[in-house]
């Protein structure tokens, strides 16, 4: 059964957020294209169901389906290349030709004395290289309504505009129809997506067929990857030494002379699981090899080979042909950023549903500062300053496991209202019940703190939702005041335990 290939193109509706890195530190940088595991994960939003595993297996594991990379696109159709890697200019030479690294010797008899560059940035678009359109902002982290010290950060991000053009291969064309359903349409893509980050449009294009070449004994067929490539060897170890057979190539013999490659490591973000994967060693997408071929055969013009096919990786093409023949040195990727394909925001009605949830998530917000604020008063008592501050963690664990157990009955399907009161009632009596056992309970009792802190426990208890006059007013029995006990509560004991 042949390969079948779906084209589709992502425009960006927003900015987005694509990070090259897991780090915190430093400049973010954003990736300048769109990995293929980003259209896995939103197919497998959708489609894995734990009652046909075989299936999920298949689609997202397995690389009976390959998500490939999104590259910039110029026309909205036709997937760019990332610069190959065997592509070198003259550095500080006008007009500098553009040579392949198997051609130096030709290439150096007209220039003897320049440098050779080579040219690792960019998308190949024909007989031009260009880059995708950047921005930078700036942000905060917010406490409590106010910028948070010493917590500005910023996002480098793909710009809002532009379309990116990927494919999806499978040999299931049930499959294909399957993803092509779940993936049309506006989708949230890539980091920071609550904050107006990340929102593209996905289109089917068009399905393309896949050619065959024919090689000849002792000729050289140089392979593109086209993505990044993870190899292992025979004993299962990360390889970053592919073998001709890994590459697809049979009968053939690397000639490592005529390679250029470059290598990283990194791991793949689970959404689902809010971690990273195992960090995978890899090849990088634009690097070239070369193999001479020891016997007569026909070769795919395309090829998935390597590991973890399915999330973006494996692809390849062979003797695929670059006519870019000069290196205008004016003419740089910077200053090719302009362009910008017209497209208008989608004019989406206004869903009641989502304000509504945000404008009670806001009065949620507001009770809980104010519940904190009523409790703040007690802060500075100079009875509770003899209290240790593994005393207050004790309080705190205390008020943590009694959260848990009223998360564990809400769980099973308790009223909210009733299990509200029973469970402040237990809360007091347990924390009650830690002061006046402890074996420090006579500093509790010289000094006041615990007479003063029963005080404190009788006040939270009172604590009621309040009612903004600026919105809807909420009504009580929306919010059990239990949430409003513990919030209260752990805010205090954490500031007197850092006194």
């Amino acid at each position: 059964m042949t390969m079948k290939k779906h084209i589709y193109s992502c425009t960006l509706l927003s900015d987005v957020v694509i990070s090259s890195t897991s780090a915190t530190e430093e400049k973010h940088q954003t990736l300048p294209y769109i990995p293929g595991s980003y259209f896995l994960g939103i197919v497998a939003g959708k489609h894995y169901e734990e009652e046909n595993m075989e299936r999920a297996y298949a689609l997202f594991h397995d690389g009976v389906v390959h998500f490939g990379d999104a590259h910039i696109s110029m026309d909205g159709t036709k997937k760019s290349l990332k610069t190959p890697l065997n592509l070198f200019t003259f550095k500080d030479v006008t007009d500098s030709p553009v040579w392949q690294w198997h051609e130096k010797e030709n290439a150096f008899k007209d220039y003897p004395n320049a440098q050779p560059k080579q040219i690792r940035k960019g998308f190949v678009n024909g007989i031009t290289i260009v880059e995708p359109k950047r921005d930078f902002n700036l942000r905060t982290a917010i406490s409590e309504g106010t910028a948070k010290e010493g917590a500005l950060f910023g996002y480098e991000s793909l710009q809002a505009g532009q379309t990116f053009v990927f494919e999806i291969m499978s040999r299931e064309a049930s499959y294909l129809e399957l993803v092509k359903a779940a993936l049309t349409g506006h989708q949230r893509i890539g980091r920071s997506r609550s904050a107006a980050y990340g929102l593209v449009n996905v289109e089917w294009l068009r399905e393309e067929p896949t050619a065959s070449i024919e090689v000849e004994k002792g000729e050289r067929v140089t392979v593109y990857a086209e993505g990044n490539l993870v190899f292992f060897d025979e004993n299962g170890h990360p390889s970053l030494t592919p073998t001709a057979a890994q590459l697809g190539v049979s009968s053939g013999k690397l000639l490592p002379e005529f390679t250029q490659m470059q290598t990283r490591n990194f791991a793949l973000y689970n959404t689902t699981r809010v971690s990273r994967d195992a960090h995978l060693y890899i090849i990088e997408k634009g690097s070239v090899f070369t193999v001479e071929v020891t016997e007569d055969a026909t070769l795919v013009s395309e090829k998935l080979v390597g590991g973890h096919i399915a999330s973006g990786f494996g692809k390849v093409r062979y003797n695929v042909s670059f006519d870019i023949d000069r290196m205008q040195t004016e003419t740089k990727g910077e200053e090719q950023l302009d362009w910008q394909p017209p497209f208008e925001m989608p004019n989406v009605p206004h869903d009641l549903t989502s304000i509504s949830g945000l404008v009670e998530a806001k009065q949620v917000d507001a009770n809980r500062k104010a519940s904190r604020e009523v409790l703040d008063k007690y802060k500075n008592k100079q009875a509770f300053k003899a209290i240790s501050a593994s005393q207050w963690s004790s309080l705190l664990a205390k008020l943590e496991q009694a959260n848990d157990e009223y998360l564990r009955k809400l769980a099973q399907q308790s009223s909210p209202e009733t299990l509200s009161g029973e469970q402040i009632k237990q809360a007091t009596s347990a924390l009650n019940h830690f002061i006046n056992t402890d074996q420090r309970r006579l500093e509790w009792e010289q000094t006041g703190a615990r007479k003063l802190l029963e005080v404190v426990l009788l006040e939270a208890s009172k604590i009621k939702p309040l009612e903004a006059s600026t919105m809807k007013p909420l009504e009580a029995e929306k919010l059990d005041s239990w949430p409003l006990f513990f919030e209260a509560l752990r805010h205090l004991f954490k500031k007197l335990r850092a006194q």
